[in-house]
């Protein structure tokens, strides 16, 4: 179902691509899908159910896409993403990076974010939260962060924003 989803190009990229089945006529799936966060709502909301409807017709799946909007335009944020997927790349684990937030608080900026982690990685998830929070921290010392380890989702991993921010800019 990857490359069904790969299709749209108006999209910026997928992840967290679940599929249940229940019998020869009773697929459905799940997935995050992201879009620019400058779209309007009704075209985010008709690009979404454009995919429902295709999934439904063509591959006989009921797709639920769930929205995550990215936000193209601050460079400020791009650069924290930015740093963060170098950060994870660097440690050579085969590690993907998706849900980049950030958000202002009174006490500050804080970024949320989702690692992907594969079946063979032996560290620890609290390990690893330690060793971005303070790779990161490096260059962003008063980033706050909050990470999220995924494990043992279906299909790879096709968030873009970084590929999609970068021709942008």
């Amino acid at each position: 179902m990857t490359h069904e989803l790969e299709r749209y190009k108006q999209i910026l990229g997928f992840h967290d691509l679940r599929i249940y089945n229940y019998g020869p006529n009773a697929v459905f799936a799940t997935v995050d899908v992201e879009i620019d966060s400058n779209w309007t709502l009704d075209h985010a909301h008709e690009v979404i159910d454009d995919i429902e409807r295709d999934f439904k017709k063509r591959l006989n799946v009921i797709l639920v896409a769930h929205m995550d909007p990215i936000d193209l335009t601050n460079r400020h944020y791009n650069k924290i993403h930015q740093a963060i997927k170098d950060i994870v790349a660097a440690y050579d684990l085969d590690l993907h990076t998706h849900d980049f937030h950030v958000e202002e608080t009174r006490t500050g900026e804080l970024v949320q974010f989702d690692v992907v982690v594969p079946h063979n990685i032996g560290i620890p998830d609290d390990v690893l939260n330690r060793r971005i929070t303070r790779d990161l921290e490096k260059d962003f010392p008063k980033l706050r962060t909050e990470i999220n380890f995924d494990h043992n989702y279906i299909g790879e991993d096709q968030s873009t924003f970084t590929d999609a921010a970068s021709k942008h800019h």
